[in-house]
């Protein structure tokens, strides 16, 4: 008797018996793996009440480290004054604004699952559009203001620009950054919104080329400040007069001293291109997230996969933290570092 094995299951001949059958996905069982297990007899993990804690937990630390970086931005004037102080502000307000949103997601679909029926049709747009703008529009935005915030700080530090540089170039710089961001923001939240296969036809081959294009610019401009710095910092081996170090400990101090400059981009290597490589890898063969995932591989994606806004969320840590100059300012001139100075003076 032929079968035909549904739903991607294999198809066993077994030489003993003489017999052929069906091995299911873990999904799926009958004689041709047509019948879809029912959901109280699958391995499940509830991954809205998953997801939901991990965004409240993010939603508390972007609240607060983006909270932090306004208000040292805003009160302090010599960082007011700067081309960085105007990109950091904006990109505080765009990452609270998509993390808002992402948890308002996150909410709608826990509380749905425990007592909440709604139309289905009005629920996936719902969870689209705060979703993919939250996350994904939210996320490319402060990559890219990162990005200019790199470039920036390589200027200062490897040229003759002033740190306080007239604020119209900052203004400048983000409307020509506009001209690549905003496009590339709606294609996303529309490409985003589709449920076909993201290379289905000619359109969403092109879009999502310019999506990973515009993406990869950004990290060009990661990638060449970073370059930029590192040369400088090459070049100012040759200044140090001192015979009793060696140019490898000397480099290593410099780097140790602009570290500041490379913790952005790191943080944003490490945590978003995960999902960016293995989702479109992924995606062609399975579901990020399927049926019947064993508890480790569940953890490890479900972790990849909240990854990508934690850079969004510890603004202060990767931005204000590792430099002197700003924290010499945040203590000077936010309520909450000279609390933490007027400590560390008793202590």
């Amino acid at each position: 008797m032929s079968i035909n094995c549904s739903n991607n299951g294999q198809l066993i001949f077994n030489v003993t018996l003489n017999q052929s059958y069906c091995q299911c996905n873990p999904c799926y069982q009958g004689l041709n793996c047509s019948e879809l297990i029912p959901r109280k007899q699958q391995v499940q993990f509830n991954l809205k009440r998953d997801n939901f804690i991990i965004s409240l937990i993010l939603t508390l630390l972007t609240l607060l480290n983006n909270h932090l970086t306004v208000e040292l931005c805003i009160r302090s004037k010599r960082i007011r004054s700067t081309n960085i102080g105007i990109y950091l502000i904006i990109y505080s307000l765009v990452s609270i604004i998509g993390r808002i949103l992402l948890f308002i997601s996150d909410s709608i679909q826990y509380m749905k699952s425990i007592d909440l029926h709604e139309n289905i049709e009005l629920d996936e747009t719902l969870q689209c559009f705060l979703e993919k703008l939250g996350k994904h529009v939210a996320t490319f935005i402060c990559v890219w203001i990162g990005a200019l915030i790199a470039f920036e700080r390589a200027l200062i530090i490897c040229s003759t620009v002033r740190m306080n540089a007239s604020r119209w170039r900052s203004m400048k710089v983000l409307l020509i950054s506009l001209c690549f961001i905003a496009p590339t923001c709606i294609l996303m939240l529309i490409y985003r919104c589709q449920e076909d296969s993201p290379h289905g036809t000619l359109e969403s081959r092109l879009t999502s080329a310019l999506i990973y294009t515009v993406d990869f610019l950004a990290g060009v401009i990661y990638l060449a400040s970073t370059i930029i710095v590192l040369k400088n910092l090459a070049s100012r081996i040759s200044h140090f007069t001192s015979v009793q170090q060696s140019r490898r400990n000397i480099y290593r101090i410099l780097l140790k001293r602009h570290f500041f400059i490379f913790l952005p981009p790191l943080i944003y290597s490490l945590c978003v291109l995960p999902y960016q490589i293995w989702y479109p890898i992924n995606r062609s063969k399975q579901t990020f997230l399927y049926c019947g995932i064993s508890a480790t591989e569940y953890l490890f994606k479900i972790l990849v996969y909240q990854l990508t806004p934690v850079p969004t969320a510890i603004t202060w840590l990767i931005f204000i933290y590792p430099s002197n100059v700003y924290m010499t300012e945040f203590y000077r001139e936010t309520r909450l570092g000279r609390r933490l100075q007027q400590r560390l003076l008793i202590h």
